[in-house]
C-alpha cells in the first residue's frame, strides 16, 4: 500500500480500522457516572452525588460510515493489515451506494478534571480534553475507490462523478471547560435544573474541503474530466511537519494557529410521584452541545478550485504531497486555483441531545436518547449524523451495567453496545459487534476512571433500596442533620 500524503488522508475516510465518536451511553446515562453525564447535558450535575469528583482520564474512539463494511472482525482485520501488499478490498466490502459518508476516525482524550458540589442545589466543574474528529459527507464511492484501489481502477468502466454538497473536515483541537448547574425550580413532585458549559477552544490542526458541486466523467484511461466544479479547500497543516513535537500543555494552551469559544447548555425536568426523598420516576433532558467555532489564523492556506480540466488518477497519489504540489497538480490539470492565507472559521459539531429516563424500580432504569445534527454541512466544520439510542441499565453507586441499542441514520443499521462501571472505573462500547462478527460499518470503544472524595449518599439524589433508605434516614436523624433530605 502506498503511504504518501494524499493516500493516507483518503484512507482515513474509507477504512473503518482506525476508529464515530459516541457518548458513553452505557455509562453516561447513569446516576453515578461522575462527570460523564455532564457531556450529555450540563444540567445533569446540578445535584451531584458526591462532594468532590475527580476525573483521572478517559479515552473514546470510534468510526461509522454508510457504504463499507469490514470483511472480517476487528482482530482479524488488524492481522491482515500487518501483511505486505494489502489492498483495500482485502479488508473492506463496499455496498452499491453511489455516495459515501463517514463519521470517523474520532478520538477523544479527557484529561484530569474536577467537579465540586457547592450545596444541595449547585455544582461547578472544570474539564479538559483533546478531540480529533474526521467527517465526510457525499464523496463519490467510485471516485474514492479509483484512487485507493488499483484493482478497481483497472476493472471499472466509465462512470459519472457527482459530488454535490461535499464536505470533508478533519479537525483536532483541545478544550478547557467551566460548567455550572443549579436547581431552578422545586415544588411538590416537580423539579427543574439548568446548566451550561463554557469552553476555551485551542485549534491544533485541521483540513476542510467544501464543494457545492463537483461533477465529471471517468474514462477507461483513468482520467476524470471535471466541469462546473467549485471547490474550497482550507488547512493549516499542508506545509508543516505535523504535531509530533507538541506537548500536551502546548496543545491545550499554546499558539497552534486557531482559537475560539464554545459550550453546551441544557435543562432537566424530574417528576417525583412519591416522597421528596424518593428517586425520580421520570426525567426529561434537553441540551444543545458543541456550540461554537475555532478561528484559524496562523499558517493558514486556502485554495479555491474552479473551472474545467482533466486529472490523471494514476498520478494523483504520487503528485499530491503538500500544499504546493497540490496547487501545481491542479494547475497542470487545467483547473484554476486561487490561493490565499486568509483566516478560516471551522465550526464544532453542534448537536441536539434530548432524552427520557424512566425509573423502573430504583435499581433498574431505561432511557431513550436522541442525538441530532444542528450544523450545516455546506460550511467548514464537523457534524454528527442523527441517531436514537435505547439503554436499559442496572445502576447503583458501586456497580452499573448498561446495554445501549442504537439506530444510526448514517449506516441505517442497528448497533449494540455494553457499558460496565465498577466504582469509578469504567469500560464499554456503544458499537461493539465489529469485535466479534464481520460485515459491520463501524465500531466504538471507551474506558476511563474517576474517584470521589467524601461521598455522602442521599436518598433525594440517588436510587436506593427501601432498606438502605431507612438506615440512612435513621442515621441522619440521629446525627441531627437534615441537609441531604432537603434536596
Amino acid at each position: 500500500m502506498k503511504t504518501n500524503y494524499l493516500y493516507i488522508c483518503l484512507l482515513m475516510l474509507a477504512l473503518p480500522i482506525a476508529t464515530q465518536g459516541q457518548r458513553y451511553f452505557g455509562v453516561a446515562t447513569g446516576n453515578w457516572s461522575g462527570m460523564n453525564a455532564l457531556y450529555l447535558d450540563p444540567a445533569n450535575i446540578a445535584c451531584a452525588a458526591d462532594k468532590y469528583t475527580i476525573d483521572v482520564f478517559s479515552v473514546n474512539m470510534g468510526f461509522d460510515n454508510n457504504s463499507a463494511t469490514l470483511t472480517h472482525n476487528i482482530f482479524k482485520t488488524s492481522n491482515i493489515l500487518k501483511q505486505d501488499n494489502v489492498n483495500i478490498h482485502d479488508v473492506v466490502n463496499f455496498t452499491d451506494r453511489s455516495l459515501i459518508s463517514v463519521m470517523g476516525p474520532y478520538m477523544e482524550y479527557r484529561l484530569p478534571g474536577l467537579m465540586v458540589k457547592i450545596d444541595n442545589n449547585q455544582t461547578i466543574a472544570l474539564t479538559t480534553r483533546i478531540r480529533s474528529f474526521n467527517t465526510i459527507n457525499n464523496f463519490s464511492q467510485d471516485f474514492l475507490r479509483s484512487i485507493l484501489d488499483i484493482d478497481f481502477r483497472n476493472s471499472i468502466g466509465d462512470y459519472k462523478v457527482a459530488m454535490n454538497n461535499l464536505n470533508w473536515t478533519a479537525n483536532t483541537w483541545s478544550e478547557i471547560g467551566l460548567s455550572y448547574a443549579n436547581v431552578l425550580y422545586k415544588k411538590d413532585k416537580h423539579k427543574i435544573t439548568g446548566g451550561f458549559t463554557f469552553r476555551y477552544l485551542n485549534g491544533i490542526a485541521y483540513t476542510s474541503i467544501v464543494s457545492k458541486q463537483f461533477n465529471g466523467d471517468y474514462n477507461s484511461e483513468s482520467k476524470v474530466v471535471t466541469f462546473n466544479s467549485d471547490v474550497h479547500i482550507t488547512s493549516n497543516i499542508m506545509n508543516t511537519q505535523g504535531m509530533n513535537s507538541k506537548s500536551i500543555s502546548s496543545w491545550l494552551l499554546g499558539n497552534n494557529g486557531g482559537h475560539g469559544y464554545g459550550g453546551d447548555v441544557g435543562l432537566n425536568y424530574e417528576y417525583r410521584p412519591g416522597n421528596e426523598e424518593d428517586m425520580y420516576k421520570i426525567k426529561l433532558s434537553f441540551a444543545i452541545t458543541d456550540i461554537g467555532a475555532i478561528n484559524y489564523t496562523t499558517n493558514n492556506q486556502q485554495i479555491h478550485l474552479y473551472g474545467s480540466g482533466s486529472m490523471d488518477i494514476n498520478k494523483m497519489s504520487d503528485s499530491v504531497k503538500n500544499y504546493n504540489s497540490f496547487v501545481s497538480f491542479a494547475n497542470a490539470s487545467g483547473l484554476k486555483a486561487d490561493t490565499t492565507k486568509a483566516a478560516a472559521k471551522v465550526h464544532l459539531p453542534t448537536a441536539l441531545v434530548a432524552g427520557v429516563d424512566y425509573n423502573i424500580n430504583n435499581l433498574f432504569f431505561a432511557s431513550i436518547m436522541y442525538n441530532g445534527n444542528l450544523v450545516s454541512r455546506t460550511i467548514y466544520g464537523n457534524s454528527y449524523y442523527s441517531q436514537v439510542t435505547v439503554t436499559p441499565r442496572y445502576d447503583t453507586h458501586k456497580f452499573a451495567v448498561g446495554l445501549p441499542i442504537t439506530y444510526s441514520t448514517l449506516s441505517q443499521k442497528m448497533k449494540m453496545g455494553l457499558g460496565l462501571r465498577y466504582g469509578g472505573f469504567y469500560v464499554g462500547s456503544d458499537d461493539m459487534m465489529a469485535f466479534v462478527v464481520s460485515n459491520q460499518t463501524g465500531m466504538n470503544v471507551y474506558a476511563g476512571a474517576f474517584f470521589h472524595i467524601n461521598p455522602k449518599p442521599g436518598p433525594f439524589h440517588f436510587p436506593l433500596t427501601k432498606l438502605y433508605r431507612y438506615k440512612h434516614q435513621k442515621k441522619t436523624k440521629e446525627a441531627g442533620c437534615k441537609s441531604c433530605l432537603n434536596g
